[in-house]
């Protein structure tokens, strides 16, 4: 297992989280790469880099969500070279940890097989299918873990 650490971003760290959202761009993740839309990102989300032997492999971040009186996993990203070798999954782990005992929610593409495998496995359930979620044209599954 890699060893990763999460640590804290800031609005300073905007063009450092641009380009890691830029990297990870694909035709089913569609990132907000505008420093304005970035900079309400980290003001709104707790956001972390996650980083293994001091290199940014990617980033997560959460927000409270008092409609399920919980909180929402707004993203989960790793760079392309780091992907299939685990630091999605502990990256996951130590979120859940840090939210502690409360309800979970987030969404993903359905075509995100990975993405749904793994949180399958962390324990969270498939509530709903959302088209046109983020006004992007594409489709969302809502998952939540209880």
């Amino acid at each position: 297992m890699n060893t990763i650490k999460l640590q804290r971003t800031t609005e300073n760290d905007w063009q450092l989280v641009s380009d890691i959202k830029e990297a990870a761009v694909s035709d089913i993740f569609h990132a907000n790469l505008g420093e304005v839309a970035i900079k309400k990102y980290l003001r709104d989300f707790e956001s972390y880099f996650i980083t293994h032997e001091n290199k940014m492999v990617g980033i997560i971040g959460y927000r409270p969500e008092p409609e399920i009186n919980g909180y929402y996993i707004g993203e989960l990203i790793v760079s392309q070279e780091y992907k299939g070798k685990g630091f999605g999954k502990a990256a996951m782990q130590i979120a859940l940890e840090l939210i502690g005992n409360h309800p979970v929610k987030l969404t993903t593409h359905p075509e995100n097989s990975p993405a749904i495998c793994l949180y399958l496995k962390l324990g969270f359930k498939i509530k709903a299918w959302k088209d046109n979620y983020y006004n992007d044209g594409e489709p969302r599954i809502v998952m939540i873990k209880e």
